[in-house]
């Protein structure tokens, strides 16, 4: 039995090959698209850009019921912030774009090849799956989009949880990319008795 063959072979299943799979797909060509996770949209959509603005978001809604909207009239007691449902709430976003990717492979015939994509030839793409199976690709072209990932480091702990992270409780101390908290001069936490900033750390792009 010959190894399946592709016009196009995209390594990585982030915005970038996502992206180029559908649309390589869209203009005619056979296209597979290798990515290691269970789910495509890749850091930025799992575990980085997007979960991290559904909290932000969630976050600032809380601060100004808390807060803000006694300017505008509106008087509000007994705020609580109710963290299970915030995360419960991102899981349901992250969830409900991911599908929409998934149906887009599906909808333009795109393969994919869930586990990691090792570069054999300029014309074949070695699949390796979490049981250690291979699984050989050829192809007339491949695009490589692996992407750097930011640092999002809860200070209080040796780990280093991302975005995704269901916590049960507000963290007592976080550092955050200044990319998605807008400013190196950001607000404290919304989070209520906490001593949480929000500040830049290292960042790659």
């Amino acid at each position: 039995m010959s190894d399946p063959s592709f016009d196009l072979i995209v390594i990585g299943g982030g915005p970038g090959g996502y992206v180029s799979a559908i649309r390589a797909a869209q203009l005619g060509m056979k296209v597979a698209c290798v990515d290691s996770n269970d789910v495509l949209g890749g850091t930025c959509l799992r575990v980085g850009c997007i979960p991290s603005k559904a909290l932000l978001e969630a976050s600032e809604r809380f601060h100004d019921a808390q807060s803000n909207l006694s300017q505008y009239g509106v008087k509000l007691s007994g705020v609580k912030l109710d963290l299970p449902t915030m995360m419960k709430r991102k899981e349901k976003v992250i969830k409900a774009l991911t599908l929409g990717i998934a149906g887009l492979f599906k909808k333009n015939k795109v393969t994919r090849y869930q586990g990691l994509g090792s570069l054999v030839s300029p014309t074949e793409v070695l699949v390796t799956d979490a049981e250690g199976k291979k699984t050989s690709l050829k192809t007339a072209k491949i695009i490589i989009a692996t992407v750097v990932v930011f640092v999002l480091q809860i200070l209080s702990s040796p780990t280093t949880p991302s975005p995704s992270t269901s916590w049960s409780s507000a963290p007592a101390s976080l550092a955050l990319n200044s990319a998605l908290s807008g400013s190196a001069s950001a607000p404290k936490s919304p989070f209520s008795n906490t001593s949480t900033e929000f500040f830049p750390v290292w960042t790659m792009s």
